[in-house]
């Protein structure tokens, strides 16, 4: 049975909204996401409680999300474009859950970001992406991993076993930011 997970006004804006890069369509962008709704930027012009449709896959996942989201904010952007806040309407589980680990690996590699540019100042945004890797892009050695290692238990208030990780995988270029992105919310209830 799906459960119809649209949340009431009040809880629109409480929820944690982290920004991506989600292309809708060719004329449609989504540049942040919550599990209430999401910011469409767009050279369309639609009204206030209009509800758009839109098809769209995030990050890793294969399947599309095809949702309903309602106009509840307008404003004009530069360029002739439009930016608008939509809350989601009828969401199914499947939906909801998906949104929901998407903002959890968005949010998680945000917080790896911050602590990666502080323990490596010299990696610059051209040398670090999701799929850089730790040792031979970033240059991470045993010292700098006990650096991350304490910078993000204080990150995300838990304790982290990067050892656990280093011997996740096989071939050291496998270590990479995304897969160490992977690990912490693989772990993230295992790892106290």
């Amino acid at each position: 049975m799906e459960t119809n997970h649209s949340l009431q006004t009040h809880d629109r804006r409480s929820a944690l909204r982290v920004p991506c890069e989600i292309l809708a369509t060719s004329r449609q962008f989504i540049s942040n996401i919550s599990q209430t709704g999401f910011y469409l930027e767009t050279d369309e012009e639609y009204q206030m409680q209009q509800d758009i449709p839109l098809s769209f896959k995030m990050g890793s996942f294969q399947k599309k999300l095809n949702l309903v989201g309602k106009i509840a904010r307008r404003e004009r952007l530069k360029s002739e474009k439009f930016g608008y806040g939509l809350s989601f309407q009828y969401l199914g589980e499947d939906e909801f859950a998906m949104i929901g680990s998407f903002i959890k690996k968005e949010a998680t590699f945000l917080k790896v970001k911050g602590v990666i540019f502080e323990v490596i100042p010299e990696a610059t945004h051209t040398i670090f992406h999701r799929e850089a890797s730790m040792i031979s892009d970033l240059h991470v050695d045993s010292l700098k991993v006990a650096e991350l290692s304490i910078l993000l238990e204080q990150a995300f208030q838990r304790s982290i076993f990067l050892p656990d990780w280093l011997t996740s995988q096989e071939d050291p270029k496998d270590l990479t930011v995304n897969s160490l992105v992977n690990f912490l919310v693989e772990n993230e209830g295992t790892l106290q």
